[in-house]
C-alpha cells in the first residue's frame, strides 16, 4: 500500500468530517434571531434596530452628541474623544433630560452606557424616561 495515498485519503476524510460538523452547527433557519422584547430586559440598540418595536421601550447604549448629531451608540468606539461604534439611532429629545455626559473637543458622550426608556420609528428614539443607569 501506497502510504502517500493513505495518507491522503486520511486527510480527505478528516476534512470531509470537519465539513459535516461545521454544516451541523447552523441553524435551522436563515432568519436571524431576534431578541425578546417582552422579557422586561433593556434591548441593545441592535435589537431595538432589528426588532422595530411599535410599543415604549428601554434601550441600553451610548450617546453621543458630535458635529453630526446626537445619537444612541451601541457601543463607544476606541478613540478620543469616543465615536459611535456599532449600530446607532438618532435621539429626538436628549435636551429635555437631565443626562450627565463626558465632553472633550466638542463632542459629549455617556461613560457609562445609559438607559432609556421610549419609542421607535424610523431610526429615531424619542424618549420619555431615564431608566437605571441614567444620570
Amino acid at each position: 500500500m501506497n502510504p502517500r495515498r493513505t495518507r491522503g485519503h486520511r486527510l480527505t476524510g478528516i476534512a470531509l468530517v470537519l465539513a459535516l460538523l461545521l454544516v451541523g452547527c447552523g441553524s435551522d433557519s436563515d432568519e436571524p434571531e431576534t431578541p425578546d422584547v417582552s422579557n422586561g430586559l433593556p434591548l441593545s440598540v441592535e435589537g431595538l434596530v432589528l426588532n422595530a418595536p411599535t410599543d415604549e421601550v428601554s434601550v441600553v447604549g451610548s450617546i453621543v452628541v458630535d458635529a453630526t448629531g446626537t445619537r444612541l451608540c451601541a457601543a463607544l468606539a476606541e478613540s478620543f474623544p469616543p465615536q459611535c461604534g456599532g449600530a446607532a439611532v438618532t435621539l429626538i429629545n436628549l435636551d429635555d433630560f437631565d443626562v450627565s455626559l463626558e465632553e472633550e473637543q466638542g463632542v459629549r458622550w455617556s461613560d457609562p452606557p445609559v438607559v432609556l426608556t421610549g419609542t421607535y420609528r424610523d431610526r429615531s428614539f424619542t424618549i420619555t424616561a431615564l431608566g437605571a443607569g441614567g444620570g
